[in-house]
């Protein structure tokens, strides 16, 4: 498992566009890296910017907040903490924030 406190902005960054597997959410299905975002501030004594991931997925999905595994052909596997910020036919998107 990736350490998810080794991990930085560029890290994600470069994989914007690519799937992130849920193989435990019951069904099999992949949600897509959106973007990956600076949050502007810096925390005194963190070892890195805060950021935030924009999953999506284009079906009107629920996920329940909370920790979920996540795997990734390059980054392996994550433990990532995600909140659904939106879910309609259109589509549906999950925020997780690293601070």
């Amino acid at each position: 498992m990736t350490a998810l406190e080794s991990l930085q902005h560029a890290d994600f960054a470069k994989h914007e566009g690519t799937a992130f597997a849920l193989p435990q959410a019951g069904n099999d299905f992949s949600l897509i890296l959106q973007s990956a975002r600076l949050l502007g501030h810096h925390h005194p004594g963190a070892t890195r910017d805060a950021f935030a991931l924009v999953f999506a997925h284009p079906g009107n999905i629920r996920i329940a907040q909370g920790i979920h595994h996540f795997e990734h052909a390059e980054l392996g596997t994550l433990h990532l903490f995600i909140t659904q910020v939106s879910g309609s036919p259109q589509g549906s998107e999950f925020e997780a924030v690293f601070t």
